[in-house]
């Protein structure tokens, strides 16, 4: 949404559930989805140089289990040393290059994931609520969200609603439309609200961020009794700022995140992170990571493992010796193979 909106997010729509919406689906859910083995297919999307962190991070680790059985004496062996110095390079160079390489990708697939909840909760409360106008034409725009692209599979069946889209552009000019009407036809109501919220992040990824920022605006107007319309409303409005690289205006929107209390707090502390590097206060944006981290590995900590994935990769871009992973970065592997496969389509990476 925000994270959970994260998720991300569009995290969004998908915050519904959750945008940091990357955000959405880490606090949609209390536990991560148990981890799987990504398929053929996924793999195929993924980037070399995601493929060549993750090898590059299994390598790491694998000597450092090697090193730590060695009984170490008091002043390590020159062999020794000279394979804990070659990990942390190696950890520097797969951490650089999985944020560098990877960073638009999972912001997508945050995003998409909250949007995809989204769509799931999303269909089951607005046929609920048929009897509203506004649910039965909520419900038909979030039909086109979960509806398929490109070539049919053989055997397919639609669901009532779906319907085949050539593209995923397709789909989406078709989304916009369902979303327009939505906000046209019942304004006041709760549906026009996310989907104002939805149209927002249309118009973020178009890089039109004050039409973004007025939409976001609209839906945070309707948004007092719901934190997930809130919290994605208000990440939407600082995403816009930091479009417009006006970095204190953000930081504000994060704080007015962070106020939301629980999840919402790491969230927001990640995107202040983010931002202090933006303006270059490097230090104290290592402080901050170095906390975040430090906050989320507690036992009762809140399950956000793909913020805590992007802070430590963020710090070990930063400085490979300042944080320890027990192995490769997962913000993808750590989602079911079907559900990244669905995103990657949606957000054209396939």
């Amino acid at each position: 949404m925000a994270s959970e909106n994260d998720q991300d997010n569009d995290i969004d729509v998908a915050s519904t559930g959750g945008d940091a919406d990357t955000s959405a689906s880490d606090t949609a859910t209390s536990a991560p989805p148990a981890a799987a083995k990504l398929s053929p297919e996924a793999r195929k999307a993924l980037t070399a140089g995601e493929r060549l962190a993750a090898a590059k991070a299994a390598k790491a680790t694998q000597k450092a289990k090697k090193a730590a059985a060695r009984k170490a004496s008091d002043e390590p062996a020159p062999e020794e040393q000279e394979v804990i110095e070659d990990e942390v390079q190696i950890r520097a160079e797969a951490a650089t290059s999985w944020v560098h390489d990877h960073q638009a990708t999972i912001v997508k697939v945050l995003a998409g994931a909250a949007a995809l909840s989204a769509i799931v909760l999303g269909v089951q409360y607005f046929s609920g609520t048929s009897a509203r106008a506004a649910g039965a034409v909520m419900s038909s725009a979030l039909m086109v969200a979960a509806s398929p692209v490109g070539e049919p599979e053989e055997g397919e069946r639609l669901r009532p609603g779906e319907e085949r889209y050539a593209d995923a552009a397709a789909r989406d000019a078709a989304l916009v439309a369902a979303y327009e009407r939505v906000v046209a036809d019942e304004p006041d109501s709760e549906a026009a609200a996310w989907a104002r919220l939805a149209l927002g992040r249309f118009k973020l990824e178009a890089g039109e961020f004050a039409d973004a920022r007025t939409l976001f605006e609209g839906a945070l107007g309707a948004a007092e009794g719901d934190l997930t319309l809130r919290s994605g409303a208000i990440e939407g409005v600082g995403f816009t700022y930091e479009g417009e690289e006006a970095w204190d205006e953000a930081a504000t929107q994060y704080e007015r995140l962070a106020g939301l209390g629980g999840a919402y707090e790491q969230v927001a502390a990640l995107h202040q992170a983010r931002v202090l590097l933006a303006k270059g206060e490097r230090d104290t944006a290592i402080e901050r990571l170095q906390a975040l981290i430090e906050a989320l590995r507690a036992e009762d900590a809140p399950a956000l493992p793909y913020v805590r994935d992007q802070a430590e990769l963020t710090l070990m871009s930063l400085d490979a010796s300042l944080v320890q992973r027990s192995a490769a970065p997962s913000g993808l592997d750590s989602l079911p193979p079907e559900i990244l496969e669905q995103l990657l389509r949606q957000q054209g990476a396939r």
